[in-house]
């Protein structure tokens, strides 16, 4: 079997080869198969040619005849990549670093295979977003601000209708993340949400009373309010607020969480 790890290409991809001007790119040996290996070795390109998101890499035609391997295993590998979002791959077109994006999948086939539970995700979206909440009151920009208000008019409005006032949750969080002007968090919050959505969905609608519908939207209203205001302290306690909220629906505790507020932290 061809060792790819002795490949070290050179020259630029746009005149044919697959390596970069100046760059002699070595994969290190391992147990995996071909198309893996063909795969760590394009990463292993793109790292040290130093290409961003959206830049040309070689096509699958370039890479197999420069490694002298089927096209067949090149494109097996290639599909990996994009699945995997490194790489951005259109019909007639050449394939192109790929921008950062969020993968739920993994996250749902841990749930699926009984590999982490939902309160475990729930968990580390609680780390994530608390987070996410203080750096989005110190960078939100007026964009946000609009956004916020826009879902806050939305949640308010549709009170009685639990599938649209879910989505309008995980949009109103998407944003929160997207405001901490961190892009991991704005990917990691869109994964974790979208994996939580239908399990979370049984929880979150047992908020059959009025008043633990009002209380809900009061809590959004304090959380943007915190953010449009850049007051990162009160963001901070207003989403933990929030999530204390969540918890206490999910787990089937009671719909008053007075409790949860008595306890809150934050420090």
């Amino acid at each position: 079997m061809l060792n790819i790890a002795d490949q070290g290409p050179e020259g630029d991809p746009e005149a044919g080869a697959t390596g970069a001007a100046g760059v002699k790119t070595r994969v290190p040996a391992f147990e995996d198969n071909l198309p893996d290996q063909v795969a760590r070795f394009v990463i292993e390109y793109i790292r040290q040619s130093g290409r961003g998101p959206g830049e040309k890499v070689p096509s699958e035609i370039r890479t197999a005849a420069h490694l002298q391997i089927s096209r067949g295993v090149v494109r097996e590998a290639y599909r990996s990549l994009r699945a995997l979002g490194i790489l951005e791959i259109s019909n007639g077109r050449v394939p192109r670093v790929g921008q950062l994006k969020h993968n739920a999948q993994i996250l749902e086939h841990g749930l699926s295979t009984h590999q982490a539970t939902v309160e475990q995700i729930f968990d580390l979206r609680y780390v994530i977003e608390i987070r996410a909440a203080e750096l989005a009151a110190m960078n939100r920009s007026p964009s946000h601000v609009e956004r916020l208000d826009r879902e806050i008019a939305i949640v308010e409005d549709l009170k009685e209708q639990q599938d649209l006032r879910i989505q309008s949750d995980l949009r109103f969080h998407m944003i929160i993340g997207e405001a901490s002007a961190n892009p991991l968090f704005g990917i990691l919050s869109a994964a974790l949400r979208e994996t939580l959505e239908v399990s979370v969905r049984t929880g979150l609608c047992r908020r059959k009373s009025q008043g633990a519908i009002d209380e809900m939207v009061g809590t959004y209203k304090l959380v943007a309010r915190a953010i449009i205001s850049r007051d990162p302290t009160e963001a901070r306690k207003q989403i933990i607020i929030h999530f204390e909220e969540e918890r206490a629906v999910f787990l089937h505790q009671s719909e008053s969480v007075e409790p949860s507020r008595r306890m809150l932290r934050v420090g």
